[in-house]
């Protein structure tokens, strides 16, 4: 194995007040009174047989709760929930039963700015609307019908088993040309019409969260058109079927504004942002509003500081999108891909001391990660680079960028994250939906956050690292120049008396043997294990081969406090690890319980 310089990356440590201190086993305890016992625990620092990398565990250091709201994902409304439901409207079983599967615990919901046209009986929604232009070709065409609503969200949503957390992008700055002409276009550009897209928020935020008692006006726009009252648009929501209010608590304002055609100023989208922000507030005081910003170098100057200096006194959170490497993809952009989580990091760390340096109100502003995964340029690109979109080399990058905003939601903020698309026919989506064919199957992105939401636990536990690293020496799009980055990324949790072991293994070529030391904890010698992997970097399951890439589940038989594992190549792997069942043990009562 040829390997750069090595180096200990130790994850950062939280103190946690009361934790009791790790103690020697004397006696016998039973299993329901959880009494603490004692054994010869070896130093979590004592040194390791070199046989290429070494991790230890430290089982009895917590380090707060996983946030689980990291792993959403990302439903677009027109056709039919992008093939979602079926022409009967019901669910497809096949699409719902692979969501199921996946277990995404927030959806985002937009690409419907008219939200009114998509509630009520789908048989008698609006037709499309004219004023859509096609961003590869510029030419004019019509919005999808909305057979996929809002109240179908929702259903969706309590039919995964995440009722009620939903992100709703409001639409900016989409507006009719004419609020009160039923047959109107929808139009995009700088002139929109700003009060009917305020009353249409406040509207959309009464039908979701409002009473059908409260009497709050909203008001008339300047075309005429007059949006009554919330308890006008609450009591929709009850004639719809649902008596009780959504509760949604996250909503954000436009999706990359700053790259809209028509150029919008962050001076005037802040401008902006506040009107919608105080008028949504008046519905639902609890709701977080925000508004988006770019975390690049490129967006500090050119759009976030000018954004906060009008802003940052009131905002609730700002939203970026964590989209790398944008650069059309090819064979030498694969170490930049495999080191994009680390620039991730950066950026974030970034972005916050922006804010640090810019309001006084830093620490009560979060983040929203509205968008996250892999971007290369442009959808407007010929084939093969569809492909490059479905790479094993994403999914790992995907598991990995997952890992980092997971070890560092606290130090960010992070209220939630979204990652890719979750069902359709467009390449980036995780489940790939062929409209001529109705056949569905899994991509790599798909599994990577499967690896998350199955096999990982709900208290994070300390580790520490050595590994050799890579260096990304030069800019490829958003990612570099970066250097020490560690081939191995480890995250471990606990639930119950399992605790998880979740590797990545970064190197393109080279499989990483690994001691692993663990204290507090005695597992089971027996221990399952999970891997995404496949062939090659470059492997997919599209063109027919669509279980080329999985997780593939196998077991170890000599898993012990000290035991080593053989990570391979370009991989994810979880290895959950059972607490052993004799009456001696080493545990801390805090986390196994």
């Amino acid at each position: 194995m040829s390997f750069k310089n090595r180096r200990s990356c130790f994850r950062a440590v939280s103190v946690i007040v009361g934790l009791t201190l790790m103690i020697t086993l004397t006696s016998m305890v039973s299993r329901e009174g959880w009494q603490t016992t004692i054994g010869n625990a070896r130093s979590f620092a004592a040194p390791l047989q070199d046989v290429g990398a070494s991790i230890e565990i430290d089982a009895t250091h917590p380090l707060g709760q996983v946030n689980k709201l990291l792993h959403g994902s990302y439903v677009m409304a027109p056709g039919r929930g992008n093939g979602i439901l079926d022409p009967d409207h019901q669910f497809n079983p096949d699409a719902l039963q692979l969501i199921q599967e996946l277990q995404p615990s927030i959806l985002r919901f937009g690409e419907q700015p008219i939200f009114e046209d998509g509630i009520g009986d789908p048989q008698s929604r609006p037709p499309a609307r004219c004023g859509w232009e096609d961003p590869c070709t510029g030419e004019w065409g019509y919005w999808h019908t909305y057979e996929y609503g809002i109240d179908e969200h929702m259903a969706l949503l309590e039919a995964i088993g995440a009722e009620n957390q939903a992100l709703i992008s409001i639409g900016y700055p989409y507006a009719l040309e004419d609020s009160t002409d039923p047959n109107s276009c929808i139009t995009s550009t700088i002139n929109s019409n700003l009060s009917q897209m305020v009353n249409r928020a406040m509207a959309w935020v009464a039908y979701m969260n409002g009473d059908p008692a409260d009497t709050t006006v909203i008001g008339v726009d300047d075309h005429g058109f007059d949006w009554q009252t919330v308890g006008y648009w609450a009591q929709q929501r009850v004639d719809n079927g649902h008596p009780e209010p959504y509760g949604i608590k996250y909503w954000e304002i436009g999706s990359e504004v700053y790259f809209h055609p028509d150029p919008i100023t962050p001076e005037k989208y802040g401008h902006d942002y506040l009107i919608f922000q105080d008028a949504m507030k008046q519905v639902d005081p609890s709701i977080i509003v925000g508004a988006g910003v770019s975390p690049t170098v490129w967006g500090d100057s050119s759009w976030n500081t000018p954004l906060l200096s009008v802003i940052g006194p009131y905002v609730d959170a700002l939203v970026p999108r964590l989209f790398y490497p944008h650069e059309i993809y090819e064979p030498s952009l694969r170490p930049a891909v495999m080191a994009a989580a680390t620039q991730a990091d950066d950026d974030l760390a970034r972005l916050r001391q922006l804010l640090a340096t810019t309001t006084d109100r830093a620490d009560e502003i979060s983040l929203i990660l509205g968008r996250m995964g892999i971007n290369y340029v442009s959808c407007c690109e010929p084939p093969p680079m569809p492909t490059s979109w479905n790479m094993l080399l994403v999914g790992v990058y995907d598991a990995d960028l997952m890992g980092m905003l997971v070890e560092r939601s606290a130090d960010y903020r992070l209220e939630l994250g979204i990652q890719s698309l979750l069902h359709g026919g467009w390449y980036a989506c995780d489940i790939h939906f062929d409209w001529e064919t109705g056949e569905r199957y899994k991509r790599p992105d798909y599994y990577a956050l499967q690896m998350w939401t199955n096999h990982f636990g709900d208290v994070l536990v300390q580790n520490a690292v050595t590994c050799d690293t890579f260096d990304v020496p030069e800019t490829y799009g958003n990612v570099g120049p970066l250097y020490d980055t560690p081939y191995l990324a480890a995250h471990t949790s606990v639930a119950g008396e399992t605790l998880y072991l979740l590797m990545i293994n970064r190197h393109l070529t080279d499989d990483i043997t690994t001691t692993i030391h663990i204290n507090g904890f005695v597992p089971r010698s027996n221990a399952a294990v999970y891997t995404l992997n496949g062939p090659d970097v470059e492997s997919t399951n599209e063109y027919g081969s669509h279980d080329t890439i999985v997780i593939a589940s196998s077991e170890i038989s000599d898993a012990s406090r000290d035991f080593t594992y053989v990570f391979p190549a370009h991989s994810v792997t979880v290895i959950e690890l059972s607490w052993i069942d004799r009456p001696y043990r080493v545990y801390l009562p805090i986390i196994f319980k």
